[in-house]
């Protein structure tokens, strides 16, 4: 039974692992074709979404995404909406600078130059990956050292 059980969570480990190492490698190519430009946040986008509960129901969160103005290389403004959301206090104070960068080609896939919104994803799944093939493993060792 630990087996099935161990192997299970260690392949969930590893499809986590992979599923992380799959974002880090698009935030990679993300960054080298980036352009980078000043920027202000001007506001926040409410956007509502269904987080699960402890007692299995669901409660709906409400997510602040930054709302930015920035100009591209070419001198033409852009208000773009972060894909990346936050709830409670808002990481950016309206009217605070931060650093964008964003595809030259498609300034609407713009992100804030901090961890969060570039690195945090992957580590998260990464992280949740790795402790699941660590976990599987101590089931695995556990149950081939119990009689």
């Amino acid at each position: 039974m630990y087996d099935s059980l161990s192997y299970f969570i260690i392949g969930g480990g590893c499809l986590a692992i992979l599923a992380g190492l799959t974002f880090l490698a698009e935030t990679a190519r993300f960054l080298r074709a980036a352009s980078r430009a000043a920027a202000a946040v001007v506001g926040y986008e409410t956007r509502v979404g269904r987080v699960s509960r402890e007692d299995g129901g669901k409660v709906e969160t409400h997510f602040l995404h930054p709302v930015v103005e920035f100009e591209d290389g070419a001198g033409r403004r852009h208000r773009v909406t972060m894909d990346t959301g936050s709830t409670g206090e808002p990481p950016f104070p309206v009217g605070s600078r931060v650093e964008i960068l964003f595809r030259p080609g498609d300034p609407s896939a713009a992100r804030i130059r901090c961890f969060s919104h570039l690195w945090l994803f992957p580590a998260v799944f990464m992280a949740v990956g790795l402790f699941g093939v660590a976990f599987g493993l101590a089931i695995r060792a556990v149950a081939g050292a119990a009689p």
